[in-house]
């Protein structure tokens, strides 16, 4: 007798309690909702990137095939809008949503061969109107493909293609709605008066610059510098975008007998932001219409790059033109993590890209300079008498851009290192000197409850105050996951233990010589254990052990690489973007 698969979370698709089901991963069984999931006689089917080997080799074989989709995309869309951009035009637009589709859309077809490959299944779908899951622009994006709802339209689409019929319809539930729909644009006073006063006098060739992660008054004597009146210019919001199913009947050409490349090419057209068909024309205008440089001696940003359609818009049309298009550093994990798309589609898309210290010998365009974070920033002192900050991160259920990470319900064991770290660390620390700082993203994964579940009494921080509060009263720093985190903790001296499972975090091979030296001196641990007991080894006595001559130096060296700090760093950064 066939089973019930079920793909989400989203209860109205669920048989009675009395039928076997099969829960196609972890994401479908919320925290909150055990008391519902855990009367099924149930199964949870394996994970396949549970194999990160497999997850590694997965990887290559996607970013290979995104540069072929990407190029097989850009003759469509000049088709369609009439144009005839380069590649490299589409991919600054409408790379960032197509490399995330791709490999979003592998893994929910990998999921669901595993489940239908297995055993005789049946599945109920949820009847969704053609537009609702359409993304209106990027921002708009990352903001479905983490709900329930987007992934069991993209799962439901996927068993159509491979024709699984579904064993019945289930309405909508409207109540969603307005969650679903893109934001409204809300612009203050302020960001109203900051976007006027960086379209006054603008100079035809002034440089465009726009959230770079320079310090507010660093960044106006940085454009002082290069003779130019400072701006300040904010990301806008992009206005709902009317659906026209017309634009969306094009075929992408395809020869290929892989199942997965023709689901993909089914999927694009449905499900490409309307911001790259049917608002393609208006954007451009709009960003025509700001008085903005026409002829930029160059463009350079660290945060607008990947969300911010106007601004890839822009950078898109000069780009064209010649204009030099510099990136910043985005974060953490650059330059050690194994391997981020985010990296190799920034670097690819860029002219030059501004580290905060690495360099990569297999790309010239990687110019080592310092953490713009960093610059103007002061050394910790440490408070004798403050508290542990345990700095905790929180992942989609669902998987999206694939990097050296935990993925999906591979967080439940990033969880539970966190948990066995807290139960190792002396009575008194635990009891009274620990603040779990939580991810003010929660995904569904109920962390409050989690940890209230397993330590009722212990400190937590709900993750939307400014970190640098917490910090200012921290004894010891906790890090927990290869992110900024830690380089900025590093960077300004704060005594800092990093963990993690090198499972889960895999480095890049040039990386581990670095975290070899933060090992020996008691920095990094590959396991919570070891972590808790130098925590408990050094507790009383941090200053003596951070300010150690072998610490620092290991220190020195690390942040050498990945958290730079350098003298005039303004004058440096204007000879990088001086060519």
């Amino acid at each position: 007798m066939p089973r019930q698969l079920v793909l989400t979370a989203l209860e109205e698709t669920w048989p009675a309690v009395d039928t076997s089901v099969v829960f196609l991963g972890e994401w479908c069984k919320l925290y909150s909702r055990t008391e519902i999931w855990s009367k099924y006689n149930s199964q949870t089917l394996p994970y396949h990137w549970d194999d990160r080997e497999k997850l590694y080799n997965d990887y290559l074989y996607v970013r290979n095939l995104y540069e072929i989709v990407i190029k097989d995309l850009a003759v469509k869309l000049n088709e369609i809008h009439g144009v005839g951009h380069s590649d490299r035009y589409w991919r600054i637009l409408v790379g960032p949503w197509l490399g995330y589709f791709i490999q979003m859309v592998y893994d929910r077809y990998l999921s669901i061969k595993n489940a239908i490959g297995n055993q005789d299944i049946e599945c109920r779908f949820i009847n969704y109107q053609s537009d609702l899951l359409v993304p209106n622009d990027m921002t708009h994006f990352t903001k479905l493909f983490v709900s329930d709802d987007w992934n069991q339209y993209i799962y439901q689409s996927i068993l159509s293609f491979i024709g699984i019929v579904p064993q019945g319809l289930v309405s909508f539930d409207v109540a969603r709605k307005n969650f679903l729909e893109p934001e409204k644009s809300k612009e203050s006073l302020v960001n109203k008066i900051l976007n006027w006063q960086s379209q006054i006098f603008v100079a035809e060739e002034e440089a465009f610059i726009q959230s770079t992660y320079l310090p507010t008054f660093k960044n106006i004597l940085f454009q002082v510098s290069l003779y130019q009146i400072p701006r300040i210019r904010l990301s806008r919001l992009i206005p709902a975008i009317h659906f026209h199913q017309s634009l969306r009947n094009f075929k992408l050409e395809d020869n290929s007998k892989n199942e997965f490349i023709r689901i993909l090419y089914d999927l694009i057209p449905k499900n490409l932001p309307k911001v790259i068909l049917e608002g393609y024309h208006n954007l451009k205008q709009v960003t025509e219409s700001y008085k903005w440089p026409k002829n930029p001696k160059f463009i350079f940003t660290s945060n607008s790059h990947n969300a911010d359609d106007l601004f890839k818009f822009y950078v898109a049309e000069k780009v064209e033109m010649n204009t030099k298009f510099f990136l910043g550093q985005h974060g953490g994990h650059y330059g050690v993590g194994k391997w981020s798309f985010l990296e190799d589609h920034e670097t690819e898309t860029c002219d030059r890209y501004i580290s905060w210290g690495w360099q990569e010998s297999k790309n010239p365009k990687v110019k080592e300079f310092a953490s713009l974070k960093l610059i103007g920033s002061k050394e910790h002192q440490i408070v004798k008498e403050g508290n542990l900050l345990l700095v905790s991160m929180s992942m989609p259920r669902y998987s999206y851009w694939m990097y050296s990470a935990p993925v999906g319900k591979q967080w439940l064991s990033y969880f539970n290192d966190q948990v066995r770290f807290v139960s190792e660390l002396n009575e008194k620390i635990q009891s009274e000197e620990v603040v779990v700082r939580l991810s003010s993203s929660d995904y569904g994964w109920d962390q409050n409850k989690r940890w209230r579940k397993r330590f009722p009494k212990i400190q937590l921080d709900s993750g939307e105050k400014r970190i640098e509060k917490l910090v200012q009263n921290c004894r010891l720093y906790v890090s927990t996951y290869n992110a900024t985190t830690f380089l900025e903790s590093m960077g300004n001296n704060t005594p800092t233990i990093i963990f993690w499972n090198p499972k889960h975090w895999e480095i890049r091979d040039s990386a581990i010589p670095f975290f070899e030296k933060l090992k020996r001196v008691g920095i990094f641990h590959e396991t919570p254990e070891g972590a808790a007991q130098m925590v408990n080894k050094v507790w009383n006595h941090i200053p003596e052990w951070w300010y150690s001559k072998e610490t620092q130096e290991a220190r020195d060296e690390f942040c050498q690489q990945y958290a730079k700090k350098i003298k005039k760093p303004l004058s440096v950064l204007k000879e990088l973007v001086n060519i």
